[in-house]
């Protein structure tokens, strides 16, 4: 910069123009990585599901989780497997209850003869 008259050199214009330029090409690199590191968490996320026996809406919900830093999976993915487990279980639970009323009703018919009305009975005036 010149003293007296407050302009910049051509030396100095060309000096900051190249910084200026280094500090955006590393701005976009550094964006680069950082999608392409987002990219690759996915690609893992896709193929762990891939894997499992989960239903689709529960690795559609998975996969639409965001990206947490230095984790395969978002903190809460852990509250969607515990919902999935919670709900198999109840599931299974009636599935169990009406097995058991089921049976319980056929043990309860099977036992007991039928009760027949005579027809005449019922008309009473």
């Amino acid at each position: 910069m010149s003293a007296d008259d407050g302009t910049l050199d051509p030396a100095d214009v060309d000096a900051m123009c190249l910084v200026e330029a280094a500090l955006s090409a590393h701005s976009q690199l550094t964006r680069d990585v950082g999608d392409s590191m987002a990219a690759a968490v996915l690609w893992r996320r896709q193929v762990w599901l891939a894997q499992t026996s989960l239903p689709e809406a529960i690795r559609t919900e998975l996969l639409n989780l965001p990206v947490a830093p230095g984790h395969v999976f978002h903190p809460e993915s852990q509250a969607v497997l515990d919902r999935t487990e919670r709900a198999a279980a109840s599931r299974e639970a009636v599935q169990r209850l009406v097995t058991f009323g089921t049976s319980l009703f056929r043990r309860h018919t099977e036992a007991q003869p039928e009760i027949l009305i005579p027809e005449g009975d019922g008309d009473r005036d």
